[in-house]
């Protein structure tokens, strides 16, 4: 009895904790039980509500809301709705793997629900490709050594392909073997199209490839004549043979070519010119939030007819620099979110196995636009899911086992 009695002594004059602090650890506690479900319970409660927005978009202009017809803007708006339950639940799923990029697949979304400033569908193509580069870290470790030869068997071929084209002046694609009619000096895009493609194609995998295998690589780089790919090159196998004796005589011949083509393309290209350009509107109008992924599309082509800035006769539908027109599209808050990505997962850019690789599609993505073609971009996933830690038992946890 003296034992039962302390202990309900001890539990009376324990100090109890404050209302207001037990509350906050609940809070807590039901902050970290919630999942991307929740964002579907959201945009439920808020579904029935945006019938008021396109009104709201009449009587208050600040908003800076879509100005729909009343008639057609209830069911706009369900549509916007929808948008954002898919683009906040995947970046809900991101989330707890990588909060930056987690923060990159919203910034657009947001945008998509209130301003209808980016393309939905540029928008959904970008969160599929954040989702396969989170599904490639579910990837079993004993798969990767695999998957880098297929990369590199991948980039050989495609470095042989371009070669026979330049030197054989043929074309096993589209010659005569299968009807086609070849012009009478082939040009060396490989299978993807273009010089700039095929060449950065062949830059990204260069450092993958084993060393017996390399000069092949860079004579195809080397025809090719692209700056773009050659400097891309060279970053690229400096840093994967960087504790190699010869990378560094050959890196200071490959500069100087790079150099003196550089200055031979740069004062023929009217790049720089029409990125300043359109960096330039888009801060202007939009400086913290940009135009929306797809934005560059809409906006630059007419903005050069209307100023008369045409060099050549061309409309620039791309920026031909990815960083570049990220900063157009995304704004100020879209730079932020790129820059302290890369700080986070600074790492993998030294990577012993995938950093060189990496480096060079980050340099060639300054020059060109290789994560907006489809073969260069899912290498690009393929690289950055494998370069990061591997999600241990992932598949198990998205199938809720």
């Amino acid at each position: 009895m003296s034992t039962l009695a302390l202990e309900i002594g001890r539990e009376v004059s324990a100090p109890r904790c404050p209302t207001f602090l037990r509350w906050r650890e609940c809070l807590r506690e039901e902050c970290r039980a919630l999942g991307p479900w929740a964002v579907v319970i959201a945009t439920m409660l808020l579904a029935p509500l945006v019938t008021w927005f396109p009104m709201l978009a009449q009587l208050y202009p600040e908003l800076h809301l879509p100005a729909y017809p009343a008639a057609i803007g209830v069911d706009f708006w369900g549509a916007h709705t929808l948008w954002l339950t898919i683009f906040a639940g995947a970046a809900a799923f991101v989330w707890p793997h990588d909060r930056w990029l987690a923060g990159a697949m919203i910034l657009p979304g947001a945008l998509v629900f209130w301003r209808a400033y980016s393309d939905p569908v540029y928008v959904l193509v970008f969160v599929a490709g954040a989702l396969a580069m989170i599904l490639v870290r579910t990837m079993p470790e004993r798969w990767r050594p695999r998957v880098r030869t297929l990369l590199a068997i991948s980039g050989a071929f495609q470095a042989l392909y371009v070669l026979q084209q330049f030197y054989l002046n043929y074309d096993l694609l589209w010659g005569p073997l299968v009807g086609g009619t070849l012009i009478p000096r082939v040009q060396a895009i490989g299978t993807l199209g273009t010089v700039d493609a095929a060449s950065a194609y062949i830059a990204l995998t260069a450092p993958l490839v084993p060393l017996w295998a390399l000069p092949i690589m860079i004579a195809a780089v080397v025809v090719s004549h692209s700056f773009g790919a050659m400097v891309a090159l060279i970053c690229g196998l400096i840093v994967h043979y960087r504790s190699r004796w010869f990378v560094w005589p050959l890196a200071g011949a490959g500069i100087f070519s790079a150099i003196v083509l550089g200055i031979i393309k740069g004062e023929q290209s009217a790049r720089p010119a029409i990125q300043r350009f359109g960096l330039n509107a888009a801060f202007a109008e939009h400086p913290w939030i940009g135009w929306g992924l797809g934005g560059w599309k809409t906006h630059v082509p007419s903005l050069q007819v209307k100023v008369g800035l045409v060099p050549h006769g061309e409309l620039w539908a791309e920026a031909h620099s990815d960083w570049v027109q990220w900063a157009t599209e995304t704004g100020a808050l879209g730079v932020v979110i790129l820059i302290g990505w890369m700080v986070a997962h600074r790492g993998i850019f030294l990577d012993r196995m995938w950093g060189g690789a990496l480096v060079a599609l980050g340099v060639n993505a300054g020059v060109f636009f290789p994560l907006r073609v489809v073969p260069i971009a899912l290498v690009a996933i393929l690289l950055l899911g494998l370069a990061q830690p591997p999600l241990q038992n992932a598949s198990h946890a998205v199938g809720g086992a």
